[in-house]
């Protein structure tokens, strides 16, 4: 009995790796493209403050920033390309079934409500933190 669960985990293992080269597949396919024209249009110069600064950020991770215009996803999406972002979103941008499917699965947001922000909230964006995600949000 114990070659038997020694045989099934590596199947499980195997079938979690294709669903999540699935999940992203979409992602992938269009942050490859936009990036191009991202990289020409915004022409990004990466400065550093420090040598500790340059440091790739490497497990989980939580990333805040100012929120000043609507490309500022766009702006730490290309000067962190090595890395894929969960944005948190406000619950309005998914308000047709499109719209949810663009955000939720080619953008990978995590929904939220504004005025009700409850223990609800917080378990989405730890669930994405559990799997070793990049959280990113804007204080806005």
């Amino acid at each position: 009995m114990e070659n038997k669960s020694a045989e099934k985990k590596p199947e499980n293992k195997n079938k979690e790796k294709k669903e999540g080269a699935f999940k992203y597949f979409l992602h992938d396919f269009v942050w490859g493209i936009g990036s191009v024209f991202g990289y020409i249009w915004f022409r990004p110069k990466r400065v550093y403050v420090s040598e500790k600064a340059k440091k790739k950020i490497k497990g989980v991770a939580i990333l805040i920033s100012k929120h000043t215009g609507f490309y500022d996803s766009v702006y730490i999406m290309i000067s962190l390309n090595y890395r894929r972002h969960h944005f948190v979103a406000a619950k309005e941008l998914f308000s047709s079934k499109f719209k949810k499917f663009l955000f939720e699965k080619v953008f990978l947001c995590i929904s939220i409500d504004r005025a009700v922000v409850g223990p609800s909230t917080i378990r989405k964006i730890v669930s994405e933190l559990k799997k070793g995600s990049l959280v990113s949000m804007s204080r806005h």
